[in-house]
């Protein structure tokens, strides 16, 4: 017979939206944050701090828009990290999508491909 831990995620939920926890306030998660939210069954707090951890690491180059720092750096402190190589001239954001132009240049794709239909 499968243990089955029944979680109250209407409660869970109210928790996260009264404490303003939002998508970036999840790399300061841990297994003590479960509880205060309502999470109760260690298990399943481990199971989400796995996938927390999973997200954390995926994302940990993101560079978001606003003033919100990752891994406790800032914004600048995080560019500065990144190789130039990986950055596109155009669009000063990391890459997702490079491409090699006839100029000998790496440029994010739609951004050379929207840059050269402008110019043309």
């Amino acid at each position: 017979e499968k243990n089955t831990v029944k979680i109250e995620w209407q409660t869970v939920t109210n928790e996260l939206s009264c404490r303003g926890i939002q998508g970036k306030e999840l790399q300061h998660f841990n297994e003590a944050t479960m509880d205060l939210i309502g999470v109760k069954d260690f298990s399943i707090a481990v199971f989400l701090m796995k996938q927390i951890q999973a997200l954390r690491t995926k994302h940990k180059l993101k560079i978001d828009d606003d003033v919100s720092q990752i891994g406790g750096q800032t914004e600048t402190e995080q560019k500065s990290q990144i190789p130039e190589k990986y950055i596109c001239p155009l669009t000063k954001a990391i890459m997702v999508d490079p491409v090699i132009a006839f100029d000998g240049y790496t440029y994010e794709h739609d951004a050379i491909k929207n840059h050269l239909e402008q110019t043309a």
